[in-house]
């Protein structure tokens, strides 16, 4: 489905039918608005991403994909070796005055670069190497959708299992603007995210019970299935 269908239903259930450009321009700000709210709303798989940092000798700070929502794991592709991930008071404490240059190690999350709005990670040890790579897997968020690709298919961007939860939500922002009911719509929206859900709990896994301080030396990972009885 295309943005403009979306706008389409949206206006036809708010009783307009010869909406204006600004009106247009409301509504899709709207779909951005409940897009970021189901993104919000669970773990979904396809916004898992993965993306690389390519190493310059002697630089410690890298910025991530603009897309990252927040970070995963990272890994080490080129020395074959996964990296841990640490608060930057720890590397602090390990490296004071930052001139401890090898093989990185550790890796943490240091804030949001403030020109760009991109998430910024430091690398330790400080690579001593450049083009080495490290990957590392994100979740990701959907930058907002402009007039340009009103006509433009979601699916690459919002799988079609879970289109019918932002149409439903669209609908009922519009019409509570116009001051008219929306309880069919948020309930209609409530079923699309319920069915949603279950597709995406198809392709998740058993998550890890990790015990133990993250950065501490004794920490052990437990898989386990708990059945009730």
């Amino acid at each position: 489905m295309t943005p403009s269908a979306m706008f389409g239903i949206a206006f036809d259930r708010a009783g307009i039918h010869r909406p204006t450009t600004d009106q247009t321009s409301r509504a899709r700000e709207y779909l951005n608005i409940i897009s970021t709210d189901v993104e919000n709303m669970a773990k979904w798989r396809f916004l898992y991403r993965t993306s690389t940092i390519a190493t310059v000798d002697g630089t410690r700070s890298y910025s991530l994909a603009s897309d990252v929502l927040y970070p995963l794991n990272f890994w080490d592709t080129t020395n074959n070796r996964t990296l841990t991930t640490r608060n930057p008071e720890d590397i602090t404490d390990l490296d004071p005055d930052e001139d401890f240059e090898s093989e990185s190690r550790l890796v943490s999350v240091t804030g949001i670069n403030t020109t760009t709005g991109y998430w910024e990670v430091d690398l330790y040890p400080t690579p001593d190497t450049s083009a080495e790579e490290i990957k590392y897997r994100y979740y990701a968020t959907i930058a907002d959708l402009t007039s340009a690709a009103d006509d433009v298919d979601l699916g690459p961007k919002y799988p079609k299992w879970l289109q019918n939860a932002l149409l439903w939500g669209l609908c009922a922002i519009y019409k509570e603007e116009k001051n008219l009911s929306s309880t069919v719509e948020w309930e209609r929206q409530a079923l699309a995210l319920k069915a949603g859900l279950r597709v995406n709990e198809q392709v998740n896994v058993l998550p890890d019970l990790r015990l133990g301080r993250s950065y501490g030396d004794r920490s052990f990972i437990v898989n386990a299935i708990i059945v009730p009885d």
